[in-house]
């Protein structure tokens, strides 16, 4: 199929325009890409303590900390803003404004990627380029205490060791009472997790024949393979 518009101004936002043959005529030309926002911040804490003595001394006792913490930020181009034209592409605009977005001659490979067909025409007195920075960050950190003491007697009569792995004071405490494991637990946990990825959708011209007055902003880029850069 084909496209052919003239216009006094044309905005393609969060869009993408794609044809066999493409025509564009106008006085004003914007192609803005979007990013998908979020961020959030959560946190929990909580604490326990308990004890107990008799005429043999310390018989019950536990105690448990745990607080964690999870901070995201993400701000995503999930699918750049584009015009593009498969078999041809012809571009007449006085102002050009291109915001993360690319205006090419292009056609898919089988893996659903952007392949530069090299004859884009674009004649503009002016074109604005702005890159826009992406981000996908996460962090988590949490911990886990549980400290429990003798129960049911006093530490000369039974021998000492640590508890099994992921035992809770209080789980520790009640196993204690029944004799499943030593009197004396120890139990220490924690997480600090995280990922950051950074990448750059930037504005994009394909080759071809491509006439520009004046240029204001960022430099344009004109190498599709790398519309969008990951630079962590």
């Amino acid at each position: 199929g084909s496209i052919s518009s003239s216009s006094d101004s044309l905005r393609l936002s969060g869009a993408v325009i794609e044809a066999g043959q493409v025509s564009i005529d106008t006085g004003s030309l914007s192609v803005i890409s979007l990013q998908d926002r979020s961020e959030g911040t959560s946190r929990s804490e909580g604490g326990s303590l308990g004890l107990g003595a008799g005429d043999s001394g310390m018989t019950s006792g536990s105690a448990a900390v745990n607080a964690s913490m999870t901070d995201s930020e993400r701000r995503w181009v999930a699918e750049q803003s584009a015009i593009i034209g498969h078999e041809s592409i012809r571009i007449s605009a006085n102002d050009t404004e291109l915001v993360g977005a690319v205006i090419a001659n292009a056609t898919r490979d089988e893996s659903g990627a952007w392949v530069d067909q090299g004859q884009l025409q674009l004649h503009t007195e002016t074109v604005t380029v702005i890159h826009l920075q992406d981000v996908d960050r996460s962090k988590t950190v949490g911990g886990n205490i549980a400290i429990s003491v003798p129960v049911g007697g006093n530490e000369s009569s039974v021998p000492t060791s640590n508890a099994p792995a992921g035992n809770t004071s209080t789980g520790a405490a009640q196993q204690v009472a029944q004799g499943g494991v030593p009197f004396d637990t120890l139990t220490i946990g924690g997480i600090n997790t995280g990922h950051v990825i950074e990448r750059t959708s930037q504005a994009t011209l394909g080759a071809g024949q491509v006439t520009i007055g004046e240029t204001q902003g960022d430099a344009i880029n004109r190498d599709m393979s790398a519309a969008q850069l990951v630079t962590r």
